[in-house]
């Protein structure tokens, strides 16, 4: 008989027993005076209604102006770190771009395999320079980073 491959759950946010009203004492990080991100197409708690949340979408798709400043696409410019040429900051127009150019690739490597490579720095700070927010630098398929 073959066997049926299971399909891998989706990710979800955290549930109800984190983020309710009652347990949020145990977590300073989860006190009532702080914000949560939600992933915006995963299951949310059910605390988000029955506590009367404020709700609000941050992505770069949203029709709110001033939600839209939150985006990761439009958020910026971003310091980075120092670069060991001359000491100067790396700066990246935007989140987006600061996150996905910080991932380091396996054809984007050293000889040893993991240390970034001249043509990765290159590919980087082309991309931290751009201030169109890139989501997927490498395509959609690409391997994952390191």
């Amino acid at each position: 008989m073959a066997s049926i491959a299971q399909e891998k759950p989706k990710q979800t946010n955290l549930g109800d027993s984190i983020h309710c009203q009652k347990n949020r004492h145990l977590s300073l990080l989860l006190s009532l005076d702080h914000i949560r991100i939600f992933a915006m197409r995963r299951p949310k708690p059910e605390c988000l209604t029955n506590e009367n949340w404020l709700v609000y979408n941050v992505t770069s798709t949203t029709k709110e102006k001033w939600c839209s400043e939150f985006s990761p696409f439009f958020l910026g410019p971003i310091e980075l770190y120092s670069n060991n040429k001359d000491g100067k900051m790396f700066i990246a127009k935007n989140m987006e771009n600061a996150w996905q150019f910080c991932k380091v690739y396996k054809q984007f490597t050293d000889a040893d395999g993991y240390s970034p490579s001249q043509a990765y720095w290159q590919w980087a700070e082309n991309g931290w320079n751009d201030s169109k927010p890139h989501r997927f630098p490498l395509g959609r398929k690409a391997s994952k980073p390191l």
